[in-house]
């Protein structure tokens, strides 16, 4: 009998939202007689306070790991060698990151006999966090040594094909969310429900909007809830939820006691995730757009955001879909664009109600492009 196939994916930690596709992955390469591994570091620094770690439901080892300052930057390392040994794979996936100081060492090694290839998974060039000139060469020096790469989004595919990486090596996922399990869970919400559920809240009649995502400065809060003071002065009736947690709930918590019109939702899941998006009229993300961006196509709910350069490449759907207005990276703008929303929101909504119709966005789709892409890649030297 000859060596079972093994891919092993390196993850830094397991957000819950990853969870479905990595079941939905090892399900459909298991069909093919094929082993795909997750192994999983634990969050660090702001990460650690957004309590959305699950590596428990679908990672195969969890590995220690350990900080390294140096260049300016925090340096990870995770200790690989328990994994790679126990599991022994062919076929290794890492984070196109190179922060990860793991994946150098098994992109050297991968061209000596006996040794896993190694592919990269990621967004094709930095999109939310700053880089250097110096570190986007080597960011893109690195992911030309990869043997297959898995963007995110097409967009991030076609950015490292312009950069000399080959095509036919490339595989771009549609990066998603459980959107199957959100519209069943939208659909199954009935008005008295969401009547009750807006009354627990304390919202009135007028206009609500959802800030959903880590409560942290990544995501733009202090800039959300500056913006909030000019909002409420122009929409007295206006309603702020927020959804989720992380490292400035503090600050939330400390405008909620100031007055301002904040109801603290925490971390939601499942059926309150669907609720608040239920309840809301807009979404407010002023900054890092990500995946997001699906949950509003799903939904149905447009968003206002900020011309900032923290994006996530998800943000391509809006553009799309032309569901997103922008206004300048300046709190009373934002004010401004979010009353012009309103303003005009049976327009924005119909247009999204549109979008959300046409859809097809889903973690079995992106399941199914992983898997694809997986296949492809380890026939690809046969």
């Amino acid at each position: 009998m000859g060596r079972k196939r093994r891919v092993l994916v390196i993850q830094p930690y397991v957000p819950s939202y990853r969870v479905p596709l990595f079941q939905q992955v090892k399900t459909l390469l298991a069909d093919e007689g094929i082993d795909f591994i997750v192994a999983s570091g634990k969050p660090l620094g702001d990460d650690s306070y957004r309590q959305d770690d699950e590596a428990e439901k679908v990672a195969d080892a969890v590995m220690d790991q350990r900080t390294i300052r140096g260049f300016g930057r925090t340096l990870l390392w995770r200790k690989v060698g328990s994994p790679l040994a126990e599991f022994d794979p062919q076929w290794v996936i890492v984070e196109q990151a190179i922060k990860n100081l793991e994946s150098w060492p098994l992109m050297l090694k991968q061209r000596l006999p006996g040794q896993p290839k190694v592919a990269m998974w990621g967004q094709g060039r930095t999109y939310s966090t700053h880089q250097s000139r110096v570190e986007s060469r080597v960011k893109m020096l690195l992911t030309m040594q990869a043997d297959w790469f898995f963007s995110y989004t097409e967009a991030g595919r076609e950015h490292v094909i312009r950069a000399g990486y080959p095509a036919e090596r490339t595989t771009a996922l549609r990066n998603a969310t459980d959107t199957s399990a959100l519209k069943s869970l939208l659909s199954s919400i009935t008005p008295l429900e969401l009547q009750s559920y807006k009354a627990n809240l304390g919202i009135e009649a007028g206009p609500t909007a959802l800030f959903m995502g880590g409560v942290d400065e990544r995501k733009g809060i202090s800039f959300l809830l500056e913006a909030l003071e000019s909002i409420h002065q122009r929409i007295p009736d206006f309603t702020l939820l927020v959804a989720g947690t992380g490292k400035s709930m503090k600050t939330v918590e400390s405008a909620h006691a100031a007055g301002l019109p904040v109801r603290i939702l925490g971390r939601v899941s499942g059926r309150e995730r669907a609720l608040a998006l239920a309840a809301a009229d807009i979404l407010t993300i002023p900054e890092w757009v990500g995946l997001v961006a699906v949950d509003a196509i799903c939904s149905g709910v447009p968003v206002v955001s900020t011309e900032h350069r923290s994006h996530s490449p998800e943000i391509e759907y809006l553009f799309d879909t032309g569901t997103v207005l922008f206004s300048p990276h300046e709190p009373r703008s934002y004010a401004s664009a979010v009353e012009e929303m309103l303003r005009d929101l049976d327009e924005w909504s119909l247009r999204a109600a549109r979008q959300q119709s046409l859809s097809t966005l889903s973690i079995e789709s992106m399941a199914q492009n992983f898997a694809t892409g997986i296949l492809s890649w380890l026939t690809s030297d046969q």
